[in-house]
């Protein structure tokens, strides 16, 4: 299992740098590739999706027993995504209104974590 998340992580980091050097390439596209990044929510989305149409489609007990899993697993995305989220806004602004020094800090940043291994 840990070999598989170090692979997804790495495909998401290779993904980002990609992204991030467009995007300082190309500035006003950057909201446009930072939207090709919430491709990697689509798992989340099924999952929360699925947990939603138990609680709509189901008797009450079965409801509140799938409450829960989906109400923790909302509040982690929103803890985990929301700083990430953030970050990426204000790069874009950032690039949009002619400051890529952001961008490039961020980029360095990926970088220093190590190759992106795909």
């Amino acid at each position: 299992m840990n070999a598989i998340w170090k692979r997804i992580m790495g495909c998401f980091r290779a993904h980002e740098i990609w992204t991030l050097k467009q995007a300082i390439r190309l500035p006003v596209l950057s909201p446009i590739l930072f939207l090709g990044l919430w491709v990697w929510a689509v798992p989340l989305v099924l999952i929360l999706g699925s947990l939603s149409l138990l609680m709509i489609g189901s008797n009450a007990k079965l409801a509140m027993i799938s409450f829960a899993p989906t109400l923790l697993i909302a509040v982690a995305a929103f803890v985990i995504v929301g700083p990430w989220f953030l970050g990426w806004v204000t790069t874009c602004g950032a690039l949009m209104s002619g400051h890529p020094r952001r961008a490039t800090q961020r980029l360095e940043t990926l970088m220093e974590r190590g190759p992106a291994n795909v």
